[in-house]
């Protein structure tokens, strides 16, 4: 969906990604971003959402939390790596040597965002409407991300280039 509308509708085109997919960028720049944003929306939620079997069994309620962050970056993971095989199966440039870095990488991301939806968790319980904020709140945190403005800087750069 994101390709279509940035390659058939906004028309996006970057000076230094001329003989690259922009498809592939957006899948390979995104898939974190989506990962992050569910991870923490579901951890965020999760203790009051297991608040039956808080009640009736006694065990750390943070591995709610672990629970749901963890399940979250397990599928978004498997469904990053076919997405890679499948861009790589068509034809595009990618480097698998970096391919142990990008998972150590997601690992770090799975301990932030543990960390960021045991936050969440525990306002969410307290407050109650923690929930309502998350999506307004992530939507504008992913349009103030540099995924999106180093595109409009390199636009602009390279147009007063030419002129």
């Amino acid at each position: 969906m994101y390709a279509v509308v940035f390659t058939a509708i906004f028309k996006v085109k970057f000076p230094e990604l001329e003989n690259h997919s922009f498809i592939l960028f957006v899948a390979v720049g995104l898939w974190p971003w989506l990962c992050f944003q569910e991870g923490a929306q579901r951890g965020a939620l999760a203790v009051q959402n297991g608040g039956g079997l808080i009640k009736k069994v006694a065990f750390p309620h943070e591995l709610l939390v672990y629970g749901a962050v963890l399940s979250t970056y397990a599928v978004h993971v498997v469904g990053f790596l076919l997405v890679i095989a499948v861009l790589a199966l068509t034809g595009n440039d990618l480097y698998f040597s970096s391919l142990p870095l990008v998972l150590l990488l997601f690992c770090v991301q799975l301990l932030c965002t543990s960390g960021l939806a045991l936050i969440l968790a525990a306002l969410q319980v307290l407050l109650k409407d923690v929930e309502h904020f998350l999506t307004p709140l992530f939507m504008i945190w992913f349009y103030a991300t540099p995924f999106f403005i180093r595109p409009v800087w390199c636009r602009n750069r390279y147009s007063r280039s030419l002129h």
